[in-house]
């Protein structure tokens, strides 16, 4: 085969709709799982406390699943949540958890549109003070300290 046998088949109709939908197949195979995972949410939790050991630590999730149950590794909580099967996008929940005797909470939301937010909070005349911080995107990830109100 030449150049211009390749030309020549090159030129037919048929041709070029097969090489175009060849082109097109290829181009939704690597673009569709992309597409995909992006419009999945994803938070990853870590509550760190500077006062003692979590106890009694309970997950409540409003929209989304729990990927990975709450888990406590020394003064460590850990989770993951992801957005529902049903195409939702949304994941909202809180977690509950005691340190020293002190009932705290760790809530966030990572909506499908708008910022990710989050916030912690404990007894406001209690010994302990909760914070938290959550990147944007729908990868996200919260971070929930408990320290000394001192």
């Amino acid at each position: 085969m030449n150049k211009t046998d390749i030309i020549e088949i090159m030129s037919k109709r048929t041709t070029k709709l097969a090489v175009l939908s060849v082109v097109f197949v290829g181009m939704m195979v690597l673009l569709v799982p992309a597409l995909v995972q992006e419009s999945q949410a994803l938070t990853t939790a870590t509550a760190v406390s500077q006062v003692g050991q979590f106890s009694d630590v309970k997950a409540q999730i409003f929209s989304g699943q729990l990927a990975l149950v709450p888990r406590v590794v020394g003064p460590t909580t850990t989770w993951v949540t992801t957005s529902a099967n049903n195409g939702g996008l949304n994941e909202m929940g809180v977690v509950s958890a005691k340190v020293a005797g002190v009932e705290v909470y760790f809530v966030f939301n990572n909506p499908a549109g708008g910022p990710n937010t989050c916030q912690a909070a404990a007894n406001p005349s209690g010994p302990i003070h909760a914070k938290c911080h959550i990147s944007r995107g729908n990868s996200a990830s919260a971070t929930f300290e408990v320290s000394n109100r001192n």
